[in-house]
């Protein structure tokens, strides 16, 4: 009995770790996005695989350091994701304001700058 109602706590948590993580996933997508000058120049496919190298790369990066302090809290199976999904989101956020910084601030700036 107290099994089922362990299993019944986690649950709704484990789907607020992955919203988190898809929130992650589609900010860093949308920043790298934002990086790209001409998107027309690209076909579907190398677009594709422009725009989603970054978040494969963070996954693998981010899913390593979760593991390690998962495993110094001496509990892989039960942080390993929602430190993952709270990484993830933390690197989209910064990735998005710093990427939507630089493009829709500084580089105005730099072309008006070398305009004149």
């Amino acid at each position: 009995m107290t099994q089922d109602a362990q299993l019944d706590t986690q649950e709704p948590k484990r789907k607020k770790h992955a919203v988190i993580l898809a929130v992650g996933i589609i900010t860093t997508i949308i920043a790298r996005y934002f990086g790209i000058r001409n998107p027309d120049a690209y076909t579907a496919g190398a677009l594709a695989v422009l725009v989603l190298s970054q978040p494969i790369v963070y996954f693998v990066i981010l899913g390593v350091v979760a593991l390690i302090v998962a495993a110094i809290r001496r509990n892989v199976k039960r942080y390993w994701f929602p430190i993952l999904a709270w990484l993830f989101l933390a690197a989209g956020l910064f990735d998005i304001v710093g990427r939507g910084c630089i493009e829709l601030v500084l580089r105005p700036e730099i072309y008006r700058v070398a305009a004149k």
